[in-house]
């Protein structure tokens, strides 16, 4: 009688074990996947325009024409934040407005 009810006693401690680490799991998933998400849609919006505003001035800023990398000094048509050159593919840290102000890439900062 008593190993019996000590098996049951172990196997209910295995399920609620078990049940603790799949909402442990679940809860994790969750807040990557809701970090993960958040993220892509910032990214997503900010490729659906080619200008960021200015913080200061609250002037557009074209973030899409042509470039010129101060890395490898290669002239290509696209984003500011990434060279176009395959061989370099350089992340600019900021781009300046006419105001005088930095833009920070938008790419680069944190998702909290």
């Amino acid at each position: 009688m008593f190993k019996r009810a000590w098996s049951i006693i172990v196997f209910c401690f295995r399920v609620a074990t078990m049940i603790a680490a799949a909402g442990f799991w679940i809860l994790h998933a969750l807040r990557y996947g809701q970090t993960f998400l958040s993220a892509w849609w910032r990214v997503r919006n900010m490729h659906a325009g080619s200008t960021v505003r200015c913080s200061a001035c609250h002037q557009n800023v074209e973030t899409v024409g042509r470039w010129t990398c101060s890395l490898c000094r290669a002239t290509y048509d696209g984003s500011v934040w990434r060279c176009g050159r395959p061989s370099c593919r350089a992340v600019t840290p900021y781009i300046s407005c006419n105001c005088g102000h930095f833009i920070d890439n938008p790419f680069l900062t944190e998702v909290h």
